[in-house]
């Protein structure tokens, strides 16, 4: 895999991750099922991102420990918007 190839792929997932991060607010007014499907699509989003972490680890590009890295930290902050999704989708909820 590319360099570029690998960037290109970290800043969709980063630009995904914060449609999803936006999501909430979405749900809040539009309903329960945007952050649902906000969840679902960053979860897909971070199977992808380990796949390529995969790659790059059997990859002897000296740049691919650089990206692993970049990509390790993508899936946290896509681990942090999928905690805001998932209580967003139950937000509208009232608890008693």
């Amino acid at each position: 895999m590319g360099k570029r190839m690998v960037f290109n792929l970290i800043i969709s997932f980063l630009v995904a991750v914060a449609f999803s991060i936006a999501n909430p607010v979405a749900s809040i007014a539009g309903g329960e099922e945007h952050a649902k499907e906000g969840v679902k699509h960053v979860k897909e989003g971070i199977m992808h991102v380990k796949e390529a972490i995969k790659h790059l680890e059997q990859s002897s590009d000296p740049h691919a420990k650089e990206a692993v890295e970049h990509a390790k930290e993508a899936i946290e902050h896509a681990e942090e918007a999928i905690s805001h999704g998932e209580s967003a989708s139950g937000s509208s909820k009232k608890k008693y």
